[in-house]
């Protein structure tokens, strides 16, 4: 499946959701997750894991994950409700249980007031 034909679909109008999107598609073994990302933060991403695109990355960290189950829930626990356009979440703050930390995420919120993953920097936790 081309992540990017789905991308409406993916891109969630709740900020923290976004990146629990991204964990779960991770967990799941599946690079739908990339559709969350702008073309330039998905090529961060993947830089920053190594990897030649955000595919590859989402199937190297897929290796990673010990418990697909704990995996998927990460990110999940914020109710929060942000009225900026611009925030950033960090893997060390939501602590990811069952597989790798992926790092910190900047969203921004889009035209249509959803969230999109604008950028991607790696973190030591």
């Amino acid at each position: 499946m081309d992540y990017r034909s789905d991308r409406r679909s993916w891109i969630s109008s709740v900020s923290y959701l976004t990146v629990h999107y991204l964990y779960r598609a991770i967990a799941n073994g599946s690079a739908t997750g990339c559709a969350l990302f702008s073309p330039t933060a998905a090529q961060q991403f993947a830089a920053d894991f190594g990897a030649p695109d955000c595919s590859a990355a989402t199937n190297q960290l897929n290796t990673k994950v010990t418990s697909p189950i704990k995996y998927a829930v990460t990110g999940t626990r914020s109710l929060d409700v942000y009225l900026g356009d611009t925030m950033t979440i960090s893997s060390c703050e939501i602590k990811p249980g069952g597989g790798p930390s992926l790092g910190r995420f900047t969203l921004q919120r889009t035209g249509q007031d959803k969230w999109c993953i604008s950028g991607h920097e790696k973190e030591t936790c």
